[in-house]
């Protein structure tokens, strides 16, 4: 043992013997390739795709026309709703020289010149701007009698004043604090369609809130005038549904949606998701926008295999790109696809426009029966943990 000093310290300046940053023979096939983190690449193409209609209310615009697609033939066609209180400020006996609602046009589709008309109703029925849908109107909700009528060229930018002098005078002399409200309603006549929707659209710019301006006297007193903003306001469309080969849809204001579907991932469930990449193509033919959009969409998780497919989460932004000639909307879903991987079932991707509660555009996707380097790709990069 007296020795042992010696022979550590011999051991210790062989060459072979001491420590090194440098991996040895020594040890090699100890552990297993199963345990240690593998970087792996995955990639694969969408195995169905189908569009399908979630009724929305347009709770950040106040849109009204009919546009007609020449190409389609295709119709899209929107109706205003605008409640107002504070009708029992003015005097029961006072007689109303004017009242007109002023309607801010910072939003056109498709084009950015046209005529529009429309007939002014009044709402006979209570409402709420978060929940009322194209569905929800019949024909008892409103007075099939129009009480005004709009019929105007709207050339650029500006404001349009919509007179409605009979609905405040029968409000004010019924003392009717807060009626139920004013149907902006496009003509029916087919001979005669509008040539532009137009409406004021929150998610450009300011506030969605429309003014009612009142001017009014009572016998032997000055003209007043009171101001009043609406309290509640939103728009509702609808439109024929399109039926696209190789391709599915999502249409702001209707509520048109895509499912997109990834069916039979090949993805260990210990894996890690480092990235996963969704990319769709963007079908120029089909689409029907102009340039007042908010340019992207939006990608969910459903957590139901159902219609209408209404549990959405992690929501996630795609934006455009160009990919070579071909424009695209990219969106980093690895959120998603972890929790398809760990806990949730795979029911697929909810697609729907980013404005769709704002504005009337069409976004066509190619869809996985398009030609392969179109279809809608999936690429994931994981570690595979030990």
């Amino acid at each position: 043992m007296k020795y042992l000093p010696l022979i550590t310290f011999l051991l210790g300046i062989i060459p072979g013997f001491g420590c090194s940053n440098e991996p040895g023979d020594l040890g090699l096939g100890l552990v297993s390739p199963q345990d240690t983190v593998r970087l792996q690449a995955y990639e694969t193409r969408a195995t169905s795709d189908t569009t399908f209609l979630h009724r929305i209310s347009g709770t950040t615009s106040t849109l009204v026309g009919k546009y007609l697609d020449p190409v389609s033939n295709a119709s899209i066609e929107a109706k205003a709703l605008i409640q107002y209180s504070g009708f029992t400020s003015i005097p029961s006996n006072a007689v109303i020289d004017t009242a007109v609602l002023t309607l801010t046009a910072n939003y056109k589709f498709r084009d950015t010149t046209g005529s529009v008309r429309f007939f002014v109703h009044e709402m006979k029925q209570s409402w709420s701007e978060r929940t009322f849908t194209w569905d929800s109107l019949v024909s008892s909700s409103y007075n099939s009698a129009p009480d005004t009528s709009f019929d105007q060229n709207i050339d650029g930018d500006g404001s349009v004043g919509i007179h409605v002098e009979p609905l405040v005078r029968r409000w004010v002399k019924d003392s009717l604090n807060t009626p139920d409200g004013i149907l902006l309603n496009p003509p029916i006549d087919p001979a005669r369609p509008t040539d532009i929707i137009i409406g004021t659209s929150s998610g450009l710019a300011g506030s969605v809130r429309q003014l009612l301006t009142i001017a009014y006297h009572t016998p032997g007193d000055t003209i007043k005038t009171i101001k009043l903003y609406s309290i509640q306001n939103a728009f509702i469309a609808n439109s024929s549904a399109p039926s696209f080969p190789n391709s599915f849809f999502s249409e702001a204001g209707i509520g048109y949606r895509g499912l997109l579907r990834f069916d039979s991932l090949s993805i260990p469930k210990r894996a890690s998701v480092t990235r996963a990449t969704l990319e769709l193509s963007f079908d120029t033919l089909h689409s029907m926008t102009n340039n007042l959009r908010n340019d992207s969409l939006i990608v969910y998780l459903s957590r139901k295999n159902f219609l209408p497919y209404d549990s959405l989460v992690l929501a996630t932004l795609c934006s455009p790109h160009m990919s070579g000639s071909q424009k695209v909307y990219r969106a980093d879903i690895k959120a998603i696809v972890q929790q398809w991987i760990i806990r949730e079932p795979n029911y697929g991707l909810i697609v729907r426009p980013y404005g769709e509660f704002s504005s009337l555009d069409r976004f066509s996707i190619h869809g996985s029966s398009a030609a392969i380097n179109l279809r809608p790709k999936l690429s994931i990069i994981y570690t595979v943990l030990p």
